[in-house]
């Protein structure tokens, strides 16, 4: 079927398309060093990251996928404010992936957006500044 043969879709009636964000959650320890899961030190300013980092980092990539795991303002928002370290996209592996700081507690907040590690669960993420659309 050409594009021409197709019937024309229905914008109200189309389901939404889904989008995601890959992260790398790392966690702030007291000595104000990052830490991947598995225990590494993670310098997001690094030019290059060893291999057994960039591994480890890769394990631990959670895709949250709006509307399923967060809203979608929630999604830009992340996109918009986390930030993707220059070792990240020469990686390969990482390329693209955006770095998610949590506290030691496995908390953080960006903008009204507040996520937590659960260890059960994994990463849920709260919209507080969502509407009511």
């Amino acid at each position: 079927m050409s594009p021409e043969d197709a019937p024309e879709a229905d914008e109200a009636s189309d389901p939404p398309i889904e989008a995601a964000i890959n992260v790398v959650p790392v966690w702030r320890v007291d000595s104000g060093e990052l830490h991947s899961r598995r225990g590494g030190i993670v310098d997001p300013e690094a030019e290059t990251l060893d291999e057994e980092l960039v591994l480890a980092l890769a394990d631990s990539v959670v895709t949250l996928s709006a509307p399923v795991d967060l809203s979608p303002r929630a999604l830009t928002v992340l996109r918009e404010q986390l930030p993707l370290p220059p070792a990240f996209d020469r990686s390969g592996s990482l390329r693209g992936h955006q770095l998610l700081e949590l506290d030691a507690q496995g908390r953080t907040v960006v903008d009204e957006v507040t996520i937590h590690h659960h260890t059960t669960f994994g990463l849920l993420v709260r919209d507080r500044g969502r509407s009511l659309e």
